[in-house]
């Protein structure tokens, strides 16, 4: 299984069992199959943009809020914004994304990359790309966020 399809189910995993330790999320993804190191899902967590969270329990790892932007694991989508991306325009639940010709491949691949939660899926053409929010968010929340991305670079 390729890294973004672990890291999906790494995600998934956080959303739905408490881990308290990389040991502990390495243990439950060999159970399920995977084979990694602790590194490696050191570097899971580490791009997913998990964070330690207070629990009654004591700390454990979780995703943060959909609505947050995180630093440093949007790097690339902020490159890719900022190289590439001439307007984004919201639309319902969807947003696209006008890119430079033979360009829209590289920014799909960039957010599809992120941990944006709210994200459904990308489709890409030459120069235009679309992005498919979930039901429940709305695609200005997202076209205003990938703005504030796309600025910090």
């Amino acid at each position: 299984m390729n890294t973004a399809a672990r890291r999906r189910h790494v995600r998934r995993l956080l959303m739905k069992h408490e881990i308290r330790s990389q040991r502990d999320l390495v243990k439950l993804l060999k159970s399920e199959g995977y084979d990694l190191t602790q590194a490696t899902a050191s570097r899971d967590l580490q791009a997913l943009g998990a964070v330690k969270v207070r629990s009654g329990s004591g700390m454990l790892y979780a995703m943060p809020d959909k609505n947050v932007i995180l630093g440093p694991s949007l790097e690339g989508v902020a490159k890719a914004l900022d190289g590439f991306v001439s307007t984004i325009v919201p639309s319902g639940n969807l947003v696209v994304l006008h890119t430079s010709e033979g360009a829209a491949h590289v920014v799909a691949a960039a957010i599809d990359a992120a941990p944006i939660d709210i994200i459904v899926g990308t489709i890409a053409g030459d120069n235009t790309l679309l992005v498919v929010v979930e039901d429940t968010s709305s695609g200005k929340i997202l076209a205003k966020q990938l703005e504030q991305i796309g600025a910090q670079s």
